[in-house]
Order: structure tokens, then C-alpha cells, then sequence
């Protein structure tokens, strides 16, 4: 109760909110608001995650000299995070398996026209590929080993997971009052749990470092989920959002 109260307190203050509610626990508070509900864990709702991310405008992306400038790709930065995302979802994978889908990956975004240097914040949702299109390439390929890989990449195509990634992304991010429900994911396995969490945390950082003058609060009931000892990938997510968050007027509330 004291949660929601501070939650609609600094709402009605200006500040976008962003709940991961695994207990479904803010859907009647997020109506009430006029928020968007989303479910994020099997329903309509798809984040895809093979869209490339915008790279965070920092402050030195006001400095004009490009001598003290970083040059970040936002398609290399994106492809380090599906490294991540692949090894939450198939822990098991070699670091050959690892190397040969990096490489997939990036001619997959090729046949799509994206390259190194694209600009990803020009694109729309649907210009990006979809797991089904980095099955059918490893599924078209000559190279056994990669026709393993699109073995292992079935469910998240075409099979039971399909629901969770196989797809554009839908979700409206829009709305100052968002709600991630993943109440669906209770039944899954530790390894689909672990790996959509990740999914919908990168969604979340995008969201809060794209207008550094807007106030945004992400809050994560049961937070401890996100703390589990043997995915220390989003552990670490979690401690370096806390510790840039600051810089783009962000905050994050652990329940």
C-alpha cells in the first residue's frame, strides 16, 4: 500500500513509472491511472529482442570535438546483449555455438539492410528481424552446425516460447504509467524466467535514458527474483542501472 501511494505520488508529479509486476499486483492501479498494462509473459504483448537498442545519449555527446568523443555502434553493442540473452535461455551452448550465432545474427540484420552503421532510431519496429528469421537461416544453412543451432532455436521460432519472442515488438512505451506483468512466467522454466526478465530490463533502460530531462522510476516488485545467485547477468544489469541511472534522472525501487 505505502509502495503505491509513493508510486502515485511522484506520477502525479510528473515522473514516467515502469513496474515489473510479477504478482499482478498493479493491473487495477494501472487501469485506474490510464496506464498500459502489458503482459509480457505469453499474452499479446511482444518485445522483440533483436531490435538493436538505441545507444544512451551521455554527457559527452554535447561536447563538439570529435577527438573526445566515443564512437558507439549501436548494432555491435546490441549484438554483446543477445550474447547475454542467449546465455540465460541455453546455458548449455559452447563458445563455438556462441561464435557461430554472433556471426548468424550479424547476416541475418544484413539481409534485413541493416549494417554496422545504420541508423536504428530511423527504423520502425517491423524493419527489425524476428527469431523466425534467425531459425530459417540457420535451418537454410549448408554448415551442420548450424542447422544444430536452429535445432535449438525451434521453440524460440516456432515452438511453446514462440509466444514470448517470435515477433515484432508491439508494446506501447509512450504512457507515464507502464506495467509489465510477467504472472505468466511463474510456470516456466528458470532459464525462459531468467531470459525474459533480461528482455523487458533492456526495454526498460531504453526507455528511461532516451529523454535524460524526464523523471522516470523503474519499480521491481519481488525484486529479489531479478537477485537470483546463479544468473549473476542480471544481477549486474541491475547494479550498473543503479549506478547510471542518476544521470538521466532515473530511479529504481526494489519491493
Amino acid at each position: 500500500t505505502a509502495l503505491k501511494h509513493l508510486m502515485m505520488t511522484m506520477f502525479m508529479d510528473g515522473a514516467k513509472v515502469i513496474v515489473i509486476d510479477p504478482e499482478r499486483e498493479f493491473r487495477d492501479l494501472c487501469m485506474s491511472l490510464g496506464g498500459t498494462w502489458l503482459d509480457v509473459g505469453g499474452g499479446n504483448a511482444r518485445i522483440n529482442p533483436f531490435q538493436i537498442r538505441p545507444v544512451p545519449m551521455d554527457d559527452e555527446d554535447e561536447i563538439e570535438d570529435p577527438l573526445y568523443r566515443s564512437n558507439e555502434n549501436a548494432m555491435a553493442l546490441h549484438i554483446h546483449t543477445l550474447d547475454v540473452f542467449f546465455k540465460l535461455y541455453l546455458p548449455s551452448l559452447t563458445d563455438l555455438q556462441r561464435a557461430l550465432l554472433k556471426k548468424a545474427m550479424k547476416e541475418v540484420y544484413e539481409k534485413k539492410g541493416i549494417q554496422w552503421d545504420s541508423d536504428v532510431t530511423a527504423l520502425e519496429n517491423d524493419a527489425f528481424p524476428i527469431a523466425a528469421d534467425l531459425y530459417a537461416f540457420l535451418e537454410q544453412s549448408k554448415d551442420p552446425q548450424m542447422k544444430e543451432l536452429a535445432s535449438l532455436l525451434y521453440d524460440m521460432a516456432e515452438g511453446a516460447d514462440s509466444f514470448l519472442w517470435n515477433g515484432h515488438t508491439n508494446v506501447d512505451i509512450s504512457n507515464d504509467f507502464i506495467v509489465f506483468d510477467t504472472k505468466q512466467l511463474i510456470n516456466s522454466s528458470d532459464e525462459v524466467k531468467r531470459t525474459q526478465y533480461f528482455n523487458t530490463l533492456t526495454l526498460c533502460w531504453q526507455i528511461m535514458s532516451e529523454d535524460r530531462t524526464k523523471p522516470v522510476i523503474l519499480v521491481c516488485d519481488e525484486g529479489h527474483i531479478l537477485f537470483d545467485p546463479s544468473t549473476p547477468q542480471t544481477s549486474m544489469y541491475m547494479r550498473n542501472y543503479a549506478k547510471r541511472a542518476r544521470k538521466y534522472e532515473g530511479g529504481l525501487w526494489l519491493g
